[in-house]
């Protein structure tokens, strides 16, 4: 339950209290919980675009996802140690993520240091001097692998095994789409921030 707004502590619980007695809910087993729908896309570039449902608005958005790949690069050995913990730590009931070897987090780090380096000129060049949008994010994103299905530890979030490893470049504002998708690109193509990812990264 999230309270947001002119509500403090104190009456956010009692809120919380509240709902709990009136609808007696309990939390979901996972098999039953919602998960969002995912798709392996093919190899290069795929397009997604809808229109704004209310024609008077002047705002567009567009976000650039770069596939960087599987979370965990290790050796085989060291990927079956991390699932075998994983599993153990299921069955045991201890809930959230174990950790995996520190030498398995090399492409994750890189990742997020990738994101960082790359926040500072994308906000200057897409928000300062082009004033395309009033959002201006580049992120690391993490997400689980098609197919998978996080129901496969009972009481444990998806495992890091099973978890891709995204870069992820948002901008909103009310530019037209199609010259926020341009500019994008051509800041991609400018910082050399694709040929890092494809040689730096993987």
């Amino acid at each position: 339950m999230l309270v947001h707004g002119n509500v403090g502590r104190t009456e956010a619980l009692h809120l919380a209290n509240v709902l709990a007695q009136r609808f007696h809910s309990v939390p979901l087993p996972n098999p039953h919980r919602a998960r969002p729908p995912l798709s392996r896309l093919p190899q290069g570039t795929t397009l997604v675009s809808a229109d704004v449902p209310n024609e008077s608005d002047p705002n567009s958005a567009v976000t650039y996802m770069y596939e960087i790949g599987p979370m965990l690069r290790c050796n085989t050995q060291a990927k079956q140690a991390y699932a075998n913990a994983a599993v153990a730590a299921a069955e045991k009931g201890t809930r959230g993520m174990y950790l995996p070897d520190r030498t398995c987090l090399v492409r994750s780090a890189s990742v997020m240091l990738l994101a960082k380096l790359l926040q500072q000129p994308a906000f200057n060049e897409l928000r300062t001097k082009q004033q395309l949008g009033y959002i201006v994010q580049v992120q690391p994103l993490m997400r689980a692998a098609a197919g998978i299905d996080n129901a496969t530890l009972p009481g444990t979030l998806v495992p890091w095994s099973d978890l891709v490893l995204y870069i992820m470049i948002v901008v909103q504002g009310t530019g037209k789409a199609t010259t926020i998708d341009t500019s994008i690109a051509e800041f991609i193509v400018r910082v050399g921030a694709a040929s890092a990812v494809n040689v730096h990264v993987l």
